[in-house]
């Protein structure tokens, strides 16, 4: 089995595929750690799944800070929110952490290389390593690279592609400490606080050692009239209310940015090929939903590919390959990750409308209790019936 990208959702289809007893090999394109544009949140549900799979420990082994509180901010308003139990912690150790935790209970780890799908076989799917003038053959093989991935050739007809209008990602994460203990520091460790304007979004939390991660979503015309990332992030804060970010030498990673957030994938399986995570799709996040569709999918697509690569190997097994599998994730799938999504995609929808956000913060400004329907929804344990 070869796992392509090792963020969340590919680390952790690596790490269970592992425990299920089937030889995985995971390869990204990046050395680790590497920094990710990302909140870094980990919602209730993202815990409740790593409590699952034996990882339960994992994000406060890291120092990861705990989060409570949800506060919205725009125009110069901002309403607090009760959330379910929460961690925040970067991307850059998180990941980092799976892929060891994927290590340990068996597979093996390519990192700095790039993969590129190859042709297909009867009974088997090839992978191509052009750094390495080589290729590996695999039964199956799941796709987890990321938004901007390449492992899909473009020509393939199968990578996703961005819809109308979609903003694009920034972030960047800041060894802001001083302003932790601050008697006017706005930040505070266990909230997540939100700056909505007319250009996008913006996302500041605190993460372990107390660093500040910022993630953004940007509509594409803000940075025009030759505005950089950080000029537009910083003029969205000011205009929802919220402080600048900390000094430019306090900025512990490089800004990145990131292609189109809002995608979509025309099928999620194919040809002996399984995609899970961004690579599936995405819409653009909320509280943490983002790693959780990631951790979801990973351990939704697992016992799948796991029972078939596992049978495969079994003495006297000729049966022709019929495809029933990947129309088995494609039905898992819509099921599991797609309709969740529906929920932020609506989310992002109002978000786009500033009269509409800043109606709601007056209104739940008086009666937060409004918004605890939504915060269940988006925190909602796995196997839970959601809308």
């Amino acid at each position: 089995m070869v796992v392509v990208g090792a963020g969340p959702a590919g680390a952790f289809a690596a790490y269970e595929l592992a425990r299920a007893g089937v030889e995985s090999l995971l390869i990204d394109r990046q050395r680790f750690p590497r920094p990710k544009v990302c909140g870094g949140c980990l919602n209730a549900r993202t815990l409740a799944l790593l409590a699952a799979a034996g990882l339960g420990e994992l994000p406060a082994s890291l120092g990861g800070e705990p989060l409570d509180h949800f506060e919205l901010w725009t125009g110069g308003r901002t309403v607090r929110l009760p959330m379910p139990r929460g961690i925040a912690v970067s991307r850059a150790a998180f990941d980092e952490a799976l892929v060891r935790e994927a290590i340990a209970a068996g597979a093996e780890f390519l990192p700095g290389t790039r993969a590129v799908l190859g042709a297909a076989g009867s009974k088997t799917r090839r992978v191509r390593l052009p750094q390495a003038k080589c290729q590996v053959v695999a039964r199956l093989v799941i796709a987890a690279d990321g938004l901007g991935g390449s492992f899909l050739p473009g020509d393939s007809g199968h990578r996703s592609r961005a819809v109308s209008e979609s903003r694009i990602g920034a972030g960047a994460v800041f060894d802001d400490i001083h302003s932790r203990h601050s008697r006017h520091g706005t930040y505070r460790p266990g909230v997540i606080h939100m700056a909505v304007g007319r250009s996008g979004y913006v996302g500041v939390v605190r993460v372990e050692g107390g660093r500040l991660s910022v993630a953004a979503a940007l509509d594409r015309r803000a940075l025009g009239d030759g505005r950089t990332l950080v000029g537009a992030i910083t003029e969205l804060l000011a205009e929802a209310g919220l402080p600048g970010l900390p000094k430019p030498g306090t900025c512990a990673s490089q800004w990145q940015g990131t292609a189109a957030l809002s995608r979509r994938s025309p099928q999620v399986a194919f040809d002996r090929v399984f995609l899970i995570g961004d690579a599936a799709g995405y819409v653009e996040p909320f509280t943490g939903e983002g790693i959780s569709w990631a951790l979801e999918a990973a351990r939704e697509v697992s016992p799948l590919v796991a029972r078939a690569a596992l049978a495969s190997l079994a003495p006297n097994t000729e049966r022709q390959w019929d495809g029933s599998l990947e129309l088995g994730w494609r039905r898992r799938y819509r099921k599991r990750i797609a309709r969740r999504q529906r929920w932020c995609r609506s989310v992002s929808w109002a978000l786009r409308r500033q009269m509409l956000v800043s109606s709601a913060v007056r209104l739940l400004g008086g009666a937060p209790s409004l918004a605890a329907p939504l915060m269940a929804h988006l925190n909602a344990m796995p196997g839970e019936r959601t809308p």
